[in-house]
């Protein structure tokens, strides 16, 4: 690639001064995601990121266009007993996807060529390998870890992301078991004897914030609130912080949706939703446990189904992560890897030769370890 220029960046203010490029980038994407947003690391650094200095953005321009950014976090890692320094995509328990941001496939394969090539002559960072923890099989990043010729790279399986395509949901029903047909009938029956009962949905700035109490409510009435794991948006200033930061800002450019169903203007199930290219991604959800006879979050989700189908704008409902739950409605999928590049450093091969031959022993030592009461290996 000829005259290729890197501009390094880091914490908050880095980010911002990046904004109008990556705003840019973004419009040539042929396939956003929301996690490749300006407005999601937005949020991400503003809230839950605790050391925003330690977070780089590495963009790379063609004649001055914007054609990547490589978002990376110092970090140190403990591997075996032995700790190594990792450039980690910037990670945390409510970032269940992420990637790089390329202009498109053919830029992504010789663009993540030149940054490993940048990284390892760089004064300014030391790392013994680059870790990315949630990649889809669809990436180009994927596909590049994959089969590349490049040695020094692992990959292994880390879940599964659930999407339903929008079709009429008549049709979507013959891939329903019989007894999930009689489940969602049920609680339909259930729900229309009751009064006062609506569906309500918003994407509008003066309603938001309010829908968006009414979810914190409703997440927190269930196991994960206070009397349960605890584990609630609601009980945590941070994860408030963050989700709140997403409406404000995907607001920007009408991607925050926030579902209702309600009897009595009590909410009973709420999605949490952004809206990216087509794609409707139900981040998060939650339903009162006193109405569990009425599923109220098969309700919710199946209205979400029908309301979809007859949207333009919509093509799929991604569910984001491969939940059980997912399974009785049939979701088609894409698979979600963990991946390693590794440096030419002494840390950075003995690492990847004892995750190469953790790998291959994994599977052996599983088998025996719960007869033998030994601990299983943890990533």
């Amino acid at each position: 690639m000829k005259n290729i220029t890197i501009r390094v960046v880091r914490g908050k203010d880095g980010l911002s001064s990046i904004r109008e490029d990556w705003l840019r980038l973004a419009e040539s994407m042929g396939n956003q995601r929301f996690f490749q947003l300006y407005h999601w690391y937005r949020s991400y650094i503003d809230t839950v990121e605790n050391s925003p200095l330690k977070v780089s953005f590495i963009l790379m321009y063609q004649d001055r266009t914007p054609i990547a950014i490589f978002p990376l976090k110092n970090i140190t890692k403990k591997l075996f007993g032995f700790k190594f320094n990792v450039l980690e995509v910037p990670d945390h328990d409510h970032i269940e996807l992420s990637d790089f941001i390329y202009k498109n496939w053919d830029v992504a394969q010789k663009t993540i060529e030149l940054l490993i090539t940048y990284l390892r002559h760089s004064a300014d960072f030391n790392w013994d390998y680059i870790y990315l923890p949630h990649f889809l099989e669809d990436s180009p990043t994927f596909s590049y870890c994959e089969d590349h010729s490049y040695p020094f790279v692992l990959h292994e399986n880390n879940g599964k992301s659930d999407y339903l395509t929008c079709v009429p949901y008549k049709d979507m029903q013959h891939r329903f078991s019989k007894n999930f047909k009689g489940n969602l009938r049920k609680a339909r029956n259930k729900l229309r004897r009751m009064e006062n009962v609506q569906f309500v949905s918003t994407r509008n700035k003066g309603d938001l914030k309010n829908y968006y109490e009414h979810f914190l409510d409703v997440e927190a009435s269930g196991w994960k609130g206070k009397h349960g794991t605890g584990t609630a948006i609601k009980l945590n200033q941070e994860l408030k912080a963050f989700y709140s930061s997403l409406v404000d800002n995907f607001l920007e450019i009408n991607g925050c949706e926030i579902n209702l169903l309600q009897i009595d203007k009590k909410s009973i199930a709420a999605q949490f939703c952004l809206i990216v290219d087509k794609t409707i991604y139900v981040l998060k959800i939650g339903h009162d446990e006193k109405y569990s006879k009425m599923a109220p979050g098969n309700m919710l989700l199946e209205n979400l189904i029908e309301k979809s189908a007859s949207d333009d704008d919509i093509e799929k409902i991604n569910l984001v992560s491969g939940s059980p739950w997912h399974t009785d409605w049939k979701p088609d999928y894409i698979k979600v890897f963990r991946m390693y590049i590794f440096n030419k450093t002494v840390s950075g091969l003995f690492a990847y030769y004892f995750l190469k031959s953790k790998k291959k022993i994994r599977p052996i030592y599983q088998k025996y370890a719960n007869r033998l009461g030994l601990k299983k290996i943890k990533t």
